[in-house]
């Protein structure tokens, strides 16, 4: 119920900015490099995600993002043949964006801040020694382990705009968990339309 909530707050907000005629939607494309512990469970990620920016000034807009990334998953040294896991993160933001020029050309800061859906998934066998009828054997058993969180998460980055059209970015996502974090960087290429 609390993530139907934020996902029609969000929704919501995004409906009524629509309304503002020099407002941009844009859709790009999301490389991740893990950092910190997460680096030790995947190397890099890719996904997709649309955005939208609502201007307030010639130098400020508001905004929101959505999108998935996939990470691939690295296996640890001690894990047996037949692991396998998944990683996935669904980041939900609201964006702010200060432009150093203005708002069709050249660089920016942003501070975005929402939440994020984390997936995870870890499979494999392993075997244990189990005394049957007056004799060890070797049994082998599935560990099989897949969930998801919602999180808060800011991000702070830098940007560009190019020709009116393109927006590179690029973002430091921190992944606000009980006692921790996950944090990767997060560069982004889309286009405006």
């Amino acid at each position: 119920m609390k993530n139907f909530i934020k996902f029609a707050a969000v929704a919501l907000i995004v409906t009524a900015f629509t309304t503002n005629a020099n407002a941009q939607f844009n859709a790009g494309i999301d490389i991740a490099l893990p950092l910190g512990d997460f680096s030790d469970a995947s190397s890099f990620g890719i996904g997709a995600s649309v955005g939208y920016d609502f201007p307030l000034s010639d130098q400020m807009s508001v905004g929101g993002q959505i999108g998935y990334t996939y990470f691939s998953a690295k296996t640890p040294d001690f894990a047996p043949d037949d692991f396998s896991a998944s990683y996935g993160a669904i980041p939900l933001l609201g964006n702010f964006k200060y432009y150093f020029a203005d708002n069709t050309n050249g660089f920016y800061a942003m501070a975005s801040a929402g939440f994020t859906i984390f997936r995870y998934s870890q499979e494999f066998t392993f075997e244990t020694i189990d005394f049957v009828n007056g004799s060890f054997v070797t049994v082998k058993e599935k560990f099989d382990d897949s969930g998801s969180t919602t999180d808060l998460t800011i991000a702070p980055g830098v940007g560009m705009i190019l020709n009116e059209k393109i927006d590179l970015s690029a973002r430091y996502m921190i992944i606000l968990t009980d006692g921790s974090s996950t944090t990767y960087l997060n560069i982004r290429a889309a286009m405006f339309f």
